[in-house]
């Protein structure tokens, strides 16, 4: 309803000498929201009419709906009412009945009544009064602009665009319909006209906030993102509280990988709107993007409490679940982001397809990801996942058509590096390496990151194909990870940097295999050695089992494959070549006497430390040249944050696989018992570390 308060309308209508009056009945009509009072004399040949309406409250219950739109359905006839009039001459002269009303005085009274109509939301009939309005004052600026507003609230773009022109017709410098104009055409896609317009409005009224942030709209969807950036910091600096701004300003700053620019915008949107879940959202979103997976799952939670059913918050931390390993948890999440008949949001259910993936539940993935094609066509990964799956079934002919199918239908997968990977990946595969290598360069040329140069490698490795090409990307991508470790220290270290160890374990161990392939065992086991040490992995175990076999050491061999086996992701072709050289499959007793030699590999004896019970962890950092250079106490009892000498003194089993300078990173457990003479600092499996703090 409109604003409590009293609102009244008096007018005299002058009739001519010869004509009479019958005044409309007076109307009374009062209601604890409001009332109405409408009176009306003749007195004089001058018709008096004076009406007075009084509203007592803002809101009321929607029970009352019904009451209130009778209420508002007497104001609205009596609004119609017609003033019947006759003349006093003689009925030869001419006797007649007419409709006589003030044009301007019924003309503000239905654009006072559009005006409550719009305010209550009741667009159309809001319409209705505004149009009736203007059939009375077709040049009436107000009900053009209202008129407008409300057809741009009803998405009638076509409507509101000439409801502003006319406006503008009758007075070219009103900023704020310029600036009305320029939403209506960029909701239009009309980047030029509307950029215009905000343009314009910004001539009349340099202060205009919102026309800066509009400008900034048009401007990122022309891909510029430095104009719009500066467009939404001018609005910003009018109007430090405008939420919307905060909101595109940190879209931007995502979309250009800044992700603390972005956290910015979002929590300053949140303090804004702390009941936003949306914001929570976006917050979440980007402090993931940071790797703070704690704050992000804190923002996700957040948004829940606001919106039990928000399914972007769900997909979060279905996303966050299943980066930490509980694939169960995270479909239970992502599911309810899907419910209901809905899709979720964007990638939702290639989320799914992962989640099945890790449990090893392909068929479940193959429907996850179909879905995911279906609903995201313009996402590239569902082809590449469809792919995957097909070739661990061996159906690399089918891998291969899904992929080119895909490239035919949307020639932009063309630039996707993933997608021409999975295609040379499938190729080599189903026997066709000369097609593979085409595909394999062009993923490289796309994207020559350590991961990408690693990958081809091993596939060419693994297919024993074009090994020369295999040793240089490899050679490469170990270069490139050496350097960015060279550049990590303990003061500044982040999860990212600390990423840099399980990958440069997995590289190590594909120039090693490529070595192997090459016949080059002494190189091949230096680095499968040095990797193997700072990365437990089962892949790794494997590799370096089988250089042991082909150089003669047969019981390394036998001891590395039994560890293997006791990571418990081993595959089959692990507990195959153990059996081979066993001479009958592994008992289950031998592969569990082995956890114990793995665990070895892992731990360092030190002196003892405590009185009593005290557990502690640190990152160290370990270099080829000069040992350990650098102890960070993490966390734990205090009493051990003195053992960094002890730490230092300790003796380390580390490997670098080349005589050049290196760095390594690891975090482990300090661990001293309530009994015994000594403690035991435990190194973490480099893959297994999911924080810095």
């Amino acid at each position: 309803m409109e604003s409590p308060g009293e609102y009244r309308l008096e007018a005299d209508l002058n009739l001519p000498k010869d004509m009479v009056a019958k005044p409309h009945s007076t109307v009374e009509i009062s209601k604890d929201f409001a009332e109405y009072h409408a009176n009306y004399s003749w007195q004089s040949g001058v018709l008096h009419v004076e009406r007075r309406l009084i509203i007592h409250m803002r809101e009321i219950p929607g029970t009352r709906k019904d009451e209130y739109s009778v209420f508002w359905k007497t104001l609205s006839d009596d609004g119609e009412v017609v003033l019947a009039v006759s003349s006093s001459a003689p009925t030869s002269e001419k006797s007649s009945a007419s409709s006589i009303q003030s044009p301007v005085a019924r003309a503000n009274q239905l654009l006072d009544l559009g005006d409550a109509l719009f305010r209550q939301g009741d667009y159309d009939a809001a319409i209705a009064q505004f149009r009736k309005a203007l059939s009375l004052r077709p040049d009436d600026v107000r009900a053009h602009r209202t008129l407008g507003d409300l057809l741009f609230n009803k998405n009638e773009l076509d409507g509101a665009n000439t409801e502003y022109r006319e406006v503008l017709r009758l007075n070219p410098e009103d900023s704020e319909v310029h600036r009305s104009l320029g939403d209506v055409l960029f909701n239009k896609k009309d980047l030029d006209g509307a950029s215009a317009e905000y343009r314009e409005a910004l001539r009349i009224d340099p202060k205009d906030g919102l026309a800066y942030r509009g400008l900034g709209d048009v401007l990122w969807n022309k891909n510029d993102e430095n104009g719009a950036i500066e467009q939404y910091r001018q609005a910003l600096r009018i109007d430090p509280n405008d939420a919307n701004a905060h909101r595109s300003l940190g879209d931007v700053f995502l979309t250009r990988g800044d992700a603390a620019g972005a956290a910015k915008e979002y929590q300053e949107l949140v303090r804004l709107d702390p009941s936003d879940a949306s914001a929570h959202d976006s917050l979440g979103e980007v402090l993931l993007e940071k790797q703070d997976v704690d704050g992000a799952m804190t923002e996700y939670r957040a948004a829940l409490r606001l919106k039990p059913d928000d399914p972007w918050a769900h997909v979060g931390v279905g996303n966050i679940l299943l980066g930490q390993g509980h694939a169960e948890q995270a479909i239970d999440e992502i599911k309810k982001a899907t419910a209901a008949g809905s899709d979720g949001p964007p990638l939702a259910y290639g989320l799914l397809g992962r989640a099945y993936t890790a449990l090893r539940r392909y068929d479940e993935a193959m429907d996850a990801w179909k879905q995911d094609k279906k609903v995201s066509p313009w996402d590239p990964q569902a082809p590449v996942a469809i792919a995957s799956l097909l070739a661990q079934q061996k159906r690399y002919g089918d891998a291969v058509t899904e992929l080119q199918s895909a490239l035919n239908d949307n020639p932009k997968f063309a630039e996707y590096a993933p997608l021409e990977f999975a295609l040379g990946r499938a190729l080599v595969r189903a026997g066709e390496p000369g097609k593979s290598m085409t595909a394999f360069q062009k993923a490289v040329e796309l994207n020559s990151t350590p991961m990408m140069l690693n990958d081809v490698s091993y596939e060419l490795a693994d297919a024993n194909v074009h090994l020369d090409s295999a040793l240089g990307y490899a050679e490469q991508a170990v270069a490139q990870l050496e350097e960015k470790a060279a550049a990590i220290y303990l003061a500044n270290l982040t999860l990212s940097d600390f990423r840099i160890m399980p990958a440069l374990a997995g590289e190590w161990d594909t120039l090693g295999w490529v070595h192997y392939r090459l016949g080059q065992m002494d190189q091949a086991e230096k680095y499968l050695s040095a990797a193997w040490k700072l990365a437990q992995d089962p892949v790794i175990g494997d590799h370096l089992g089988v250089i042991y076999e082909k150089t003669g050491k047969k019981d390394q061999a036998i001891r590395i494959y039994k560890m293997t086996l006791a990571t418990r992701h081993a595959t089959q072709e692990t507990t195959d070549r153990l059996a081979a050289l066993l001479g009958s499959k592994p008992t289950d007793e031998a592969v569990n006497a082995a956890v114990d030699d793995l665990m070895q590999v892992r731990t360092i004896k030190l002196p003892r430390l405590s009185k009593g019970s005290a557990h502690a962890e640190f990152f160290i950092v370990i270099t080829s040249d000069a040992g350990i250079t650098g102890v960070k106490f993490i966390s734990g009892s205090e009493e051990l944050r003195s053992a960094t000498s002890a730490i230092v003194s300790g003796h380390y089993d580390f490997a670098f696989p080349e005589n050049r300078p290196m760095k390594l990173v690891r975090r482990g457990i300090l661990d001293c018992a309530a009994v015994g003479t000594s403690c035991e600092f435990v190194l973490i499996p480099p893959e297994s570390v999911n924080s810095v703090n």
